[in-house]
């Protein structure tokens, strides 16, 4: 995300304190899937300003711009996203989350929504024990499928969504082999357990192993209908 900005902007100078909470707040842990940067188009910038502007159409102040290194248009050619809505937090971080794939709230918790394939939930909660191999089988392709052409492939192809996490397939799978292997109180035991450890020890743990709890969390609870 790239916000263009000068500092005799009076609508850049409202923008800065949401652009500081989105980058080093909300997604302070989200480096590795998106990230925020300003662009002065001050005058003593003014070298590097009509380049600018030029390569990248900024026509009014601030203008803010996706780059998606994955996205390709019909003709080969990567261009940005513009953002058009309201410059407010609630706008920008819908924004944010529909397009990197993300899935966080106001206070930079994950959602609900985080972790989740929808299409694998609604397969898993309608299996039964004697009819699992089908979703063992659609698991083991799709991590084919993403390793040998990218989630962004699948994502132009209605494969996938954006906002899927990919990183949770081998969860699902685990989930999937206990179904197999009759374990019905499996997903409440493990849900159960999960939340104890968030609830006891959420200040303590790192950002990363909150938010892979948080995940399991949200695909037991899919699963069981919670």
């Amino acid at each position: 995300m790239v916000a263009f900005t000068a500092p005799w902007c009076k609508y850049c100078q409202q923008l800065f304190p949401v652009w500081r909470k989105l980058a080093n707040s909300i997604f302070r842990n989200d480096n590795e899937t998106v990230r925020f940067a300003n662009v002065n188009l001050s005058d003593e910038n003014k070298a590097n300003v009509a380049k600018i502007v030029g390569q990248f159409g900024v026509a009014l102040l601030p203008t803010i711009l996706y780059f998606d290194p994955q996205k390709l248009d019909e003709d080969g050619l990567k261009r940005p996203t513009p953002y058009t809505e309201e410059r407010d937090l609630e706008n920008l971080l819908l924004f944010v989350n529909e397009n990197a794939g993300l899935s966080r709230n106001a206070d930079g918790e994950l959602t609900q929504e985080a972790g989740r394939i929808q299409h694998l939930d609604e397969a898993i909660r309608a299996a039964k024990k004697e009819n699992v191999s089908a979703i063992i089988n659609e698991l083991s392709a799709l991590s084919e499928s993403v390793l040998r052409n990218g989630k962004g492939a699948l994502v132009e192809n209605a494969e996938l969504w954006a906002k899927n996490d990919i990183s949770m397939i081998p969860y699902y799978g685990k989930l999937v082999a206990k179904i197999a292997a009759g374990d019905a109180q499996y997903a409440e035991k493990e849900l159960a357990r999960m939340e104890r450890i968030l609830a006891k020890n959420k200040r303590d743990l790192e950002a990363s192993a909150r938010d892979y709890m948080q995940k399991r969390v949200n695909i037991l609870k899919a699963y069981l209908g919670k």
